[in-house]
């Protein structure tokens, strides 16, 4: 994970604060000069608008908060060795030794022979898909995954992109005989914080995404479509080049940064 910041020197603007400023001096300035009944109505009238235009705001959220992106369903063209079940990439380990051979097993199937080995009481658990809004009301789609890490347990939670993890990506890892339930307590709080904080925008009569505040978060990847190795950032659950985010960067030509990477476990 990366956390980029510096000097912060931005305000924030509210949209309900904004309209708190204007309403008061509309109606001084209508009220002025007429009588009690009719500035009463005028007052009426104006609360009445303000109504109109909350609702209108209030309905604009929910056809944000509707929207999704459409999901690809991934290729589950193999099947677990030991119970038979068509998986994903996501959704399976290449488990063995040269000694043994390999096989492609379930995340469930590979839980229960790693416990087993390894003398541990575990029962799998297959968390059902969660839908969180993010700050534009955008849905994003949260699957879930846990694999046994030696003495470790890793739940992960992750978007699917082209049918593969993508997108927003997360991990909270615990001791092997944790509860699976306190992992995931962890889990959805972590996702909400994260997807409800916009670290890019696009500003009027600017081309492009530019930083929202002096703050970014996000996620280191891999840029494959270049011949030499060049990260990719994932910056609001979206994929943002190298190229594309030292641009950004150029607004702040002159000041002072401090760069911070933390493991993918860790809440930045």
């Amino acid at each position: 994970m990366i956390s980029f910041s510096t000097t912060n020197i931005s305000g924030e603007v509210r949209i309900s604060s904004t309209l708190d400023r204007m309403c008061p001096p509309l109606l001084r300035g209508r009220c002025a000069g007429i009588g009690a009944a009719a500035a009463g109505l005028v007052w009426v009238r104006a609360r009445w608008r303000f109504g109109e235009i909350v609702k209108a705001l209030e309905r604009s959220m929910e056809r944000k908060s509707s929207r999704k992106t459409p999901t690809v369903e991934p290729d589950r063209s193999k099947r677990c060795h030991t119970c038979g079940r068509s998986i994903a990439g996501f959704e399976s380990v290449h488990y063995g030794s040269e000694k043994t051979g390999y096989r492609d097993l379930c995340n469930a199937c590979f839980n229960a022979e790693v416990a087993e080995a390894g003398g541990i009481e575990f029962s799998h658990m297959q968390f059902e898909p969660l839908e969180v809004l993010d700050f534009a009301g955008a849905v994003h789609r949260f699957y879930f995954e846990t694999r046994i890490l030696g003495d470790k347990l890793s739940l992960e939670a992750f978007e699917l992109v082209d049918g593969n993890p993508g997108g927003y990506e997360f991990q909270v890892l615990g001791d092997v005989e944790d509860d699976l339930f306190v992992l995931m307590g962890q889990m959805v709080p972590r996702i909400r914080r994260l997807v409800s904080q916009q670290h890019l925008t696009r500003e009027p009569h600017m081309p492009g995404l530019h930083i929202a505040d002096c703050l970014v978060r996000g996620r280191i990847t891999s840029d494959l479509d270049e011949d030499v190795r060049m990260p990719m950032l994932v910056i609001d659950g979206r994929e943002i080049s190298w190229e594309e985010f030292g641009r950004m960067v150029m607004t702040f030509e002159g000041f002072q940064f401090r760069m911070e990477i933390k493991d993918r476990s860790e809440e930045v």
